[in-house]
């Protein structure tokens, strides 16, 4: 990175790279640059890797064998790999590129009595929304046929207004073959079938819909990523540019006001150890016992400890593992909620 750019003030060690350069050679690959001020970086691996053995997993669902699908959307390749994936179901598919056409397609399937079973529409076409479109073929073929949005993986704020038009449920892009799996059988296969969640099992069936949290980070980027994850799993998200301005805010608002707070480490003004020591010394003992999580680069065991001893609930490391980070999410408002 260029000197001016360390604009946390907390000089890198250059040790990923360095690991990441042995990792490489230990494959019997290499890794090599180019680089310039002002145009970036690219890296470059090549290795030479076995192919990987036949999934054994059986994807096809009897249920839905040889079931007619319409899947709108105007990349070319997306329309391939979902055609292929389909097969893979057992379901005939076929792809077109815009909204429009898939409106006619629709209308005449159910006029010469060959009805869609199931549709997959990206959420922005060519020729209009892709939620507009679910709402129109919703209008023509009543509420049997399941539609699914295929959106990008930082979509959220138009959910409401989807489930409005129609859709059922949604997967992200790229659309991968086992997250599709299992959206189509949720919107397809009887729940009655399937099997009955464990009622004690409270932290995974946890619902973190409308959790208000408290976000610390002074790198944007960092900020930008995190909300998008957690938005998407319906939870409100405020952000903190260090840790002086995180103690600032919960000492100001609400007691309770925030459900957690997900915590940097290395930060220029306040750390994330001093922040939380700070907070965990506020007067008021419902703002002072705020959940918090670290989430930092500092990933070895010490660094969980100090996470631990300045107060915190639990430690999450980047790059961020989001299954991790829901469980642990799940696993202290499940406990505190439970108090």
């Amino acid at each position: 990175r260029e000197r001016n750019s360390t604009i946390s003030g907390i000089q890198g060690t250059g040790l990923g790279m360095a690991i990441t350069k042995r990792i490489v050679e230990l494959m019997g690959g290499t890794i090599s640059l180019n680089t310039s001020p002002g145009r970036g970086t690219e890296f470059i691996v090549a290795a030479k890797l076995k192919v990987a053995d036949e999934d054994k997993i059986n994807y096809m669902i009897p249920e839905l064998k040889n079931i007619h699908a319409l899947v709108v959307d105007d990349d070319h390749a997306t329309c391939d790999s979902i055609i292929n994936i389909l097969s893979q179901f057992g379901i005939r598919s076929q792809c077109i590129l815009s909204g429009a056409e898939a409106i006619l397609l629709t209308k005449k399937a159910v006029t010469e009595n060959n009805h869609y079973s199931l549709f997959l529409i990206d959420w922005k076409l060519p020729d209009r929304s892709g939620i507009d479109v679910a709402r129109e073929i919703r209008e023509i073929v009543g509420h049997k046929a399941p539609i699914i949005l295929i959106t990008p993986y930082d979509w959220i704020n138009e959910k409401d207004d989807a489930k409005l038009a129609g859709v059922n449920e949604f997967c992200t892009k790229p659309v991968f073959r086992s997250e599709l799996y299992q959206v189509i059988s949720k919107v397809f296969l009887d729940s009655s079938e399937q099997p009955s969640p464990d009622p004690s099992d409270q932290v995974e069936n946890f619902d973190l819909q409308g959790k208000r949290l408290l976000l610390v980070d002074d790198m944007e980027i960092n900020r930008e990523i995190a909300v998008t994850i957690l938005s998407m799993n319906g939870m409100e998200v405020e952000e903190a540019c260090d840790g002086d301005e995180a103690v600032a805010r919960v000492a100001e608002v609400a007691p309770g006001y925030y459900d957690c707070i997900v915590m940097d480490i290395q930060m220029p003004k306040m750390n994330g150890y001093e922040a939380t020591r700070a907070i965990r010394s506020l007067e008021d003992k419902a703002r002072a016992s705020v959940p918090i999580i670290a989430m930092t680069a500092n990933a070895f065991d010490e660094d969980k400890k100090a996470a631990i001893k300045a107060g915190m609930n639990a430690h999450i490391a980047k790059p961020i593992d989001v299954p991790k980070l829901l469980e642990a999410l799940s696993q202290i408002l499940c406990e505190k909620s439970n108090n």
